[in-house]
């Protein structure tokens, strides 16, 4: 008679290398220049960037070329690239569900202001399930750390099997938001 050999208990998923390095020079790029020196995208004229907007919408990957244009500091139609292209690129490389741990509560304020400006609707009403689980798990006596991880082995796991459609709504709606919007995003 054979026993069945119980399977360990699955690990926590680990990161590529690969990846890591990929996200970490990403990082490096947009960190921006020394303190007091003002971003090669704070410097174009307002003409120039329109230009380049335009050239960069007909690219072959649109999106990391727009957001190249764009100052990490601006306002508006800007900051809703910014920070929307920060949680295509977030989602894109650990799930939806790393924004709560990642970010804090005015930076994911920011977030869902931006989804809501570009209209990804099934992202934004995901990302409000998180963070309202976030704030259940810190109101029933959680600190933020141990609310985020919970949140993440809890719906954040049901939640990210859905990270590829996530990031594709997103780059879509947020791809539309600057075809229609090149002179406020050009305006600097």
């Amino acid at each position: 008679m054979s026993q069945k050999k119980k399977r360990p208990k699955a690990a926590k998923r680990k990161a590529d290398p690969n990846q890591l390095f990929a996200e970490m020079m990403q990082l490096v790029k947009s960190a921006g220049p020394p303190p007091g020196q003002p971003s090669a995208a704070r410097r174009l004229s307002p003409k120039t960037r329109l230009a380049r907007l335009k050239k960069a919408l007909g690219s072959d990957d649109p999106l990391p070329n727009i957001r190249a244009l764009i100052p990490d500091d601006g306002a508006n139609a800007q900051a809703v690239v910014v920070h929307a292209f920060a949680c295509i690129l977030e989602t894109g490389s650990a799930g939806l569900s790393v924004l709560v741990d990642r970010f804090e509560d005015d930076e994911l304020a920011k977030i869902i202001s931006s989804l809501e400006a570009i209209g990804a609707r099934a992202t934004l009403a995901d990302l409000r399930q998180l963070r309202a689980a976030l704030q259940r798990a810190v109101q029933a006596g959680q600190n933020r750390l141990d609310a985020a991880e919970l949140v993440a082995e809890g719906p954040g796991k049901r939640i990210d099997r859905h990270a590829e459609l996530h990031v594709r709504e997103m780059g879509e709606r947020l791809l539309e938001f600057c075809r229609t919007r090149l002179e406020e995003l050009a305006a600097g």
